[in-house]
């Protein structure tokens, strides 16, 4: 045997055992990816792996699909998915050389981490639209409507902005713009029911209205919370004024019953449904009755195709008005 043999020998054993040493290490430093078992207030039970949480919702990765968020107030127990543990491997024999230095102890588990005020979560979604038409009567339409909301705890807010202005011929066919602001409080540690303050503003020169306003408050319930669907129901006061083109002005306190409605038909496909009806305290003959629903389809990750209808009903409306007023949009829309 060459003098040299045994050298050698020893410094590839080395290079062996510092580059599986190295392997290990930089796997032990990756960040672990955990899954969680999440077990709703329904009885369901979701398994996936985390990839974004805030105040009011958890985003799930799971084997069905790659976005599940699931609203924490129907959120029961969670805890981590215990993994399988391999087996270890025996590393190959090679020549001992002094152990590394060990690292340095880690901190005591269970140290209570130090508090941290929750974060504000903001939405905005943008909407435009244009329905054109060439005929023996040309007629166009177009549509603008902004929404953002901003949650932060049991705080929900939203503010939601709609205008529309088209021609049928010479003829106007539609001129109006609304926008309402909306803020929501959850109570109770189950978070179900929930107290609301609502106001509103807006013109309609099609049914003769100069400019309108409403506000109120009122009392709201949770009826469902599913991982893809919700339903609310709401009870409250409203005052309104409308001041019509004639010099002529009309207010009253109404009742407020209304419900809207979320589900998310598939990752690309979600409707959404409002309705409420306005009675006026003195006189349930005369009331009002708003109807709204829309289905959005995802072209990309914030660009989407939305159709909308949207029914109005007034049985007292200006003179020379009709009762119902039946308006259909669509158009593009931009998340942020």
């Amino acid at each position: 045997m060459s003098f040299l043999a045994v050298p050698i020998r020893v410094t590839w054993a080395f290079i062996l055992l510092v580059g599986v040493t190295a392997s290990a290490s930089a796997q032990t430093n990756q960040p672990p990816i955990k899954t969680e078992i999440i077990r709703l207030k329904n009885g369901d039970r979701v398994t996936g792996v985390v990839i974004k949480e805030d105040e009011t919702s958890v985003h799930l990765n799971t084997k069905w699909s790659s976005s599940v968020i699931l609203p924490k107030v129907e959120i029961e127990k969670r805890e981590l998915e215990t993994p399988v543990k391999e087996p270890v491997k025996a590393l190959p024999v090679a020549t001992v050389i002094d152990p590394l230095p060990a690292p340095p102890p880690a901190s005591a588990p269970g140290t209570p981490a130090a508090p941290t005020k929750p974060k504000g979560t903001w939405k905005a979604n943008l909407q435009l639209g244009a329905d054109l038409r060439e005929s023996t009567v040309s007629s166009y339409m177009y549509s603008a409507s902004a929404k953002v909301t901003y949650a932060r705890g049991n705080w929900h807010n939203s503010a939601d902005w709609r205008y529309s202005y088209g021609k049928s011929g010479n003829t106007l066919s539609a001129d109006r713009m609304d926008g309402t602001l909306k803020s929501d409080l959850d109570l109770g540690k189950d978070r179900k029911w929930f107290v609301y303050a609502l106001g509103g503003a807006g013109y309609d020169e099609v049914r003769k209205i100069d400019y309108q306003y409403e506000f109120g408050p009122g009392l709201g319930r949770h009826l469902l919370i599913r991982t893809n669907m919700a339903l609310n129901g709401e009870v409250g006061l409203s005052f309104q004024e409308q001041n019509f083109n004639n010099a002529s002005r009309r207010s009253d306190l109404r009742l407020r019953v209304a419900e809207d409605y979320f589900w998310r038909i598939t990752p690309k496909v979600k409707l959404e449904q409002k309705a409420e009806i306005q009675p006026a305290f003195d006189d349930f003959a005369d009331y009002r009755i708003r109807f709204e629903t829309g289905i959005s389809y995802a072209l990309f990750n914030n660009v989407s195709w939305n159709v909308s209808v949207i029914d109005i009903y007034d049985s007292q409306p200006a003179v020379g008005v009709s009762n119902n007023d039946l308006q259909v949009r669509s158009g593009v829309g931009i998340s942020f």
